[in-house]
């Protein structure tokens, strides 16, 4: 690079929310490789494969993901089932995202 060096304790740092904006997720049974905007990209086993928002892919850690989103649900009627906690609502997002993000899906339930 041919920038200065940055001294982050001499920035000025506002905070900032991401948008919301939706993303599709998926969980990863098994380690992969995965061409992203920035080259070639390794995710682990339990890792979520992301497809953003131009259809982009990306890898993120469970523990990210669970600590940067919330699951968006619809029923087979297109209705959201944000607000439902109940057995068919588990289910049906631990059935979109697969047994290993759907351990993240129940502590946010039981929480």
């Amino acid at each position: 690079m041919d920038g200065e060096a940055v001294d982050p304790e001499r920035l000025f740092w506002m905070e900032a929310r991401k948008k919301p904006v939706v993303v599709e997720a998926t969980a990863m049974p098994a380690p992969f490789e995965v061409e992203t905007m920035e080259g070639t990209m390794e995710g682990d086993e339990e890792d979520v494969l992301i497809r953003g928002v131009e259809g982009e892919l990306y890898p993120c850690s469970l523990d990210v993901f669970d600590q940067t989103y919330e699951l968006v649900a619809v029923d087979d009627d297109g209705l959201g089932l944000e607000g439902y906690a109940g057995p068919v609502a588990r289910g049906a997002v631990a059935g979109v995202l697969g047994g290993l993000v759907g351990r993240a899906i129940r502590r946010i339930y039981d929480a």
